[in-house]
Order: C-alpha cells, then sequence, then structure tokens
C-alpha cells in the first residue's frame, strides 16, 4: 500500500516526529516503522488501528481516504462547538440587523451588516 507508506511519512514529518518516537508509542521496532514508511511491507491490523489512534485520525485518513466532507473531532471538541454555539446564540438574540448585504460566488463571500441593539 503504496498511499499508508506515504500518509505515515506525512503525519510523522507534520507532527515534527522522529521514526522512534511513533515506534515507541505504538509498541514496535523502529526498523519495522520505518519499513511501513518505505513500502517494504504492512503493519497488521491492531498496528494499523494503534497508528490511527496515535495520530489522531480515522484509518481511511491513514489509508488515503479523500473525503473532505469528513472531519473527525474529539468529544470534548464536539461539547467546546456546542457550547459556543449556545454562547453565540445568546448574543445574536439580543441584537437586531438592521442592514446585511451580502457580495460573492460560492468560494468568497463577504458580508457587511448593521445591528443595533434590542431593547428590554
Amino acid at each position: 500500500m503504496e498511499q499508508l507508506a506515504k500518509s505515515l511519512l506525512f503525519y510523522r514529518k507534520s507532527r515534527a516526529l522522529r521514526q522512534q518516537d511513533v515506534a515507541d508509542a505504538v509498541h514496535i521496532a523502529k526498523q519495522t516503522y520505518s519499513n511501513y514508511e518505505r513500502n517494504v511491507c504492512e503493519p497488521d491490523c491492531g498496528t494499523l488501528i494503534d497508528l490511527a489512534n496515535f495520530y489522531g485520525i480515522s484509518i481511511n485518513q491513514l489509508l488515503g481516504a479523500k473525503n473532505e466532507d469528513l472531519v473527525i473531532i474529539s468529544r470534548k471538541q464536539y461539547e467546546d462547538l456546542v457550547q459556543a454555539n449556545k454562547l453565540l446564540n445568546q448574543v445574536l438574540s439580543g441584537i437586531n440587523p438592521v442592514d446585511i448585504k451580502v457580495k460573492g460566488d460560492n468560494n468568497n463571500v463577504q458580508v457587511n451588516s448593521t445591528y443595533q441593539t434590542k431593547e428590554k
């Protein structure tokens, strides 16, 4: 699996790790990990899972799947997003849009808006 070898190299280098760091984290020999990156051999299923977990990605991502709509986040990140959304809704419920202008296309959007605070 040439794509797996490329992915392993990419994820390791993007985190400024040494092969020994990764090998230690997933409890394999450095030479074994080096062989994975050089596409000499492939990890077994358990090691593949360990590597994906170590890098914080899905096995599909590690194998090179190109699903750009798929974003994997931790439960904590999800809970933080939910909380931020609640706070944003509270802030927005206290203001009235007076003038909103949207310009652009699907790739670039510019929003100019004016708001006033709702009176209580």
